[in-house]
């Protein structure tokens, strides 16, 4: 579950915003080209400018912030959930000693690693024992692949340099405000891809 806080014209309204309602905002958000950010807590912003009546525009967002955010996203749990995510199919069984366990092929995670994801909210399971990330998981990862950053011009420079840990992004600007702004596109054209690209399976399991 999320809360989810919309900005609107009369101020904020606050609620809770099941995953699917996360999905279905954030899929209706790329159809319409508004903005989207992946939240490092595992959660989604959607920001988008409306005209007024007045001819003036106002800015307008949607956020959702899981309710267990994710605390830190460390090396060893981005594997973890890479594994259950890319190695799959992934199930919820027990062990020789009965412990209930997260099994990936061969590979079977501890019973408290398994209680730890479990726990966070960080894996959902169907009827049939089927482990899946959720998406406060993968906005998760999503944020940390896309981190990025902006430094001020050098001296004599003249621009300033925006990056991303991904790797595949680089601009420079006239200065850091327009770096930064450069930067954010980035971050919402690869979260507008990462929704576009989200598999059948994926997308049916959450919607189920």
């Amino acid at each position: 579950m999320f809360r989810e806080t919309v900005v609107h014209a009369g101020g904020t309204t606050e609620g809770t915003a099941s995953e699917a309602h996360l999905l279905m905002t954030l899929r209706r958000a790329v159809r319409r080209g508004y903005g989207i950010e992946a939240t490092r807590e595992g959660g989604a912003l959607v920001t988008w400018t409306r005209a007024e009546y007045s001819g003036q525009t106002a800015e307008r967002a949607v956020l959702f912030a899981p309710q267990k955010p994710v605390a830190a996203l460390t090396e060893a749990l981005a594997q973890d959930l890479h594994l259950i995510n890319d190695m799959g199919p992934a199930k919820y069984e027990e062990n020789a000693q009965g412990r209930r366990v997260i099994r990936v092929g061969f590979l079977e995670f501890s019973p408290m690693a398994t209680a730890h994801l479990r726990a966070r909210q960080m894996v959902a399971t169907d009827q049939h024992g089927t482990v899946r990330l959720t998406m406060t998981a993968r906005l998760s990862l999503l944020a940390a692949k896309h981190l990025t950053t902006t430094t001020e011009p050098g001296i004599g420079a003249v621009a300033s340099k925006a990056s991303c840990t991904c790797g595949l992004f680089t601009a420079t600007a006239g200065d850091r405000d327009a770096a930064r702004h450069l930067a954010r596109l980035h971050r919402q054209d690869m979260a507008a891809e990462f929704v576009t690209n989200l598999a059948p399976a994926v997308t049916a399991a959450i919607t189920a």
